[in-house]
């Protein structure tokens, strides 16, 4: 059955590796898996780590890993949209959420599994362009670092979970290990 999960912790507690496992499960089990982050970096380094794996590579579906502007990307080629006029980057994601969402004859790939790396830097077309892909019975896991945004403040995330939560339940897990960094570098990263 679907499950909805977020799960939040400092850095190095092993958010993204966690989506990550749960994401390999799923792939293993013939299931079709998204994986999107907001950083570019982040979902080339982590398509370069999951291409190690022989076990993946021959499983029915591939994981597929996208930063949320690439998705974007690919539904506006995928579904042929001629220009959309906009003042910056957001309206104009905003302005193809809405096609999308509105127009009855779009493609969108649907998943059974939307993995949703740093959404604390997500704005709220992003995390709705997300919510187009999940399957009906689709889980979806979140990782959020409140306190390590980069780029915006986690509200739009929050608001988004927040409605997420009054149409099905979600489980929170708060991660407290540290896996990444020696104990001080761990402590003087929290200080920060």
């Amino acid at each position: 059955s679907p499950r909805h999960a977020v799960f939040s912790g400092l850095p190095g507690t092993g958010k993204t590796f966690r989506l990550l496992s749960i994401g390999v499960f799923h792939a293993y089990s013939g299931k079709r898996i998204l994986f999107v982050c907001f950083n570019k970096t982040l979902a080339a380094d982590i398509r370069r780590l999951l291409s190690f794996s022989d076990k993946l590579n021959t499983t029915l579906h591939k994981v597929e890993i996208l930063d949320v502007n690439q998705l974007a990307l690919r539904c506006f080629d995928m579904n042929g949209f001629g220009y959309i006029e906009s003042e910056n980057a957001d309206e104009w994601g905003e302005l193809l959420v809405e096609e999308l969402d509105t127009k009855v004859s779009v493609s969108l790939q649907k998943y059974d599994l939307v993995l949703v790396d740093e959404a604390q830097d997500m704005k709220a077309w992003q995390l709705d362009l997300l919510d187009l892909h999940a399957a009906e019975e689709a889980s979806v896991m979140i990782a959020i670092g409140e306190g390590q945004e980069l780029y915006r403040d986690a509200a739009s995330a929050n608001r988004w979970l927040n409605a997420r939560q009054s149409k099905t339940e979600i489980t929170s897990h708060g991660l407290r290990r540290n896996f990444r960094n020696p104990k001080q570098q761990y402590f003087f990263a929290q200080a920060f």
